[in-house]
C-alpha cells in the first residue's frame, strides 16, 4: 500500500482485523523477501544530467553524457528566446484567431435571435390568452386594441 493512500472505513476496518490476526506490514513482508524499500520519494536525475566521474568512463561515454548536457541547455535557451520573439511579433495568437472570432459572433447572433423569438412566442401566448379570457367572458374579441382585420387581411394578401 503506498503512502497517503485513502481508504474507506471498510476497508480499514479490514486491514486492522488482519493485523490484529497476525498479518505482516508491507514493510516486513519486504524483510522477509529481502527486499530492501525506500522511503525517498526523489526521482534518480537523467543520466547525462549526472555529473562525470572522476575516473575510469570510457570517452565515449563522457562525450555522450557532454552532448546532452550540452543540448538540454541549448534547448532550453532556444526555447526561452523562441518565446520572448514571438512577443514581439506579436505571433502569440493562434493561427485563426479570425475564424474563432467569427464564429463567437455568429453564434451571438444565433443566441439574440433566439431570444427575440422566444420573446415574441411569450408576447403572442399571453396575448392569446388574454383573448381565450375574454371569449369565456363573453366579450368581443374585435374590442381588443390593436386589433385590425382589415389590416390583417391587408398583410395576408401580400
Amino acid at each position: 500500500m503506498s503512502r497517503g493512500a485513502i481508504l474507506d472505513e471498510r476497508s480499514k476496518r479490514a486491514l486492522q482485523k488482519a493485523r490484529e490476526d497476525g498479518m505482516p506490514t508491507a514493510t516486513e513482508m519486504a524483510a522477509q523477501m529481502g527486499i530492501e524499500l525506500s522511503d525517498s520519494e526523489e526521482e534518480e536525475p537523467h543520466w547525462a544530467e549526472l555529473p562525470a566521474p572522476d575516473e575510469g568512463e570510457p570517452l565515449r561515454v563522457a562525450v555522450a553524457r557532454s552532448l546532452f548536457q550540452a543540448g538540454f541547455k541549448i534547448l532550453g535557451v532556444v526555447d526561452v528566446v523562441g518565446g520572448w520573439l514571438a512577443y514581439q511579433f506579436g505571433i502569440t495568437t493562434p493561427k485563426y484567431q479570425y475564424a474563432i472570432d467569427e464564429l463567437a459572433s455568429i453564434q451571438e447572433e444565433i443566441e439574440r435571435e433566439k431570444n427575440a423569438d422566444r420573446e415574441a412566442m411569450d408576447e403572442i401566448r399571453r396575448e392569446a390568452d388574454e383573448i381565450e379570457a375574454k371569449m369565456e367572458s363573453g366579450e368581443s374579441i374585435q374590442s381588443q386594441p390593436g386589433f385590425n382585420r382589415k389590416k390583417i387581411e391587408a398583410e395576408s394578401d401580400v
